[in-house]
């Protein structure tokens, strides 16, 4: 192009120079430059041109990435709980009693005597003063089944036996009130039931 014509033309314009300098100094002059051929600028090659490329920056398709929901905790349902319920420090369980074998002595009163029951409790918590007194009505006025235990700091069954010591008639079932007082003289009453009572005389 027009840039190689003018550095050929000044390489031929230094040779003349450097001809002249040589001849006036006696010496032979050097071959003109401007007959060396030009250089040729190297070529990259395909490998180094494949070295200086940048590399590719790969990225996954949008549509790939999984989209995750942000956990987000479940709160638990809110379930009351009941108060506890506080049992009675006593409960009456059930009664038996008779049957009645003892007549009343001498064959002038009809009756019966020293006639036995048992008085079936379930202690729940000890009793303050270790004992008790448990009893309840005969249908007549005045006759009445009664009876003591020691039973300490037992919980669980207890078994109280008691006596009425004169029923003046037979009477196979009948409505009545058991009641349990805590101490074996005095003391206050920590249970109360009424049962539908049942037996047989003799």
């Amino acid at each position: 192009g027009p840039l190689h014509d003018v550095y050929q033309a000044a390489r031929t314009l230094e040779d003349e120079l450097t001809g002249l300098l040589a001849t006036a100094e006696g010496k032979p002059a050097p071959p003109p430059r401007s007959l060396v051929p030009t250089e040729t600028p190297p070529v990259a090659t395909t490998a180094q041109s494949a070295l200086t490329t940048t590399p590719a920056v790969l990225s996954t398709p949008a549509s790939v990435v999984a989209t995750v929901a942000p956990y987000v905790p479940t709160a638990a349902p809110f379930v009351p709980t009941a108060p506890p319920v506080a049992l009675p420090i006593v409960s009456v369980t059930r009664v038996a009693y008779g049957p009645c074998t003892t007549p009343a002595p001498g064959g002038l009163i009809k009756g019966w005597i020293n006639c036995p029951g048992t008085v079936y409790l379930q202690i729940n918590r000890p009793l303050p003063s270790g004992d008790l007194r448990v009893g309840f009505d005969w249908p007549s006025l005045g006759s009445f089944f009664y009876g003591t235990a020691h039973v300490g700091s037992t919980t669980g069954p207890v078994d109280v036996h008691v006596v009425n010591t004169f029923i003046n008639a037979c009477v196979t079932t009948y409505l009545s009130t058991v009641q349990v007082y805590d101490g074996a003289v005095s003391g206050p009453l920590v249970a109360r039931q009424q049962l539908t009572l049942t037996t047989t005389c003799q």
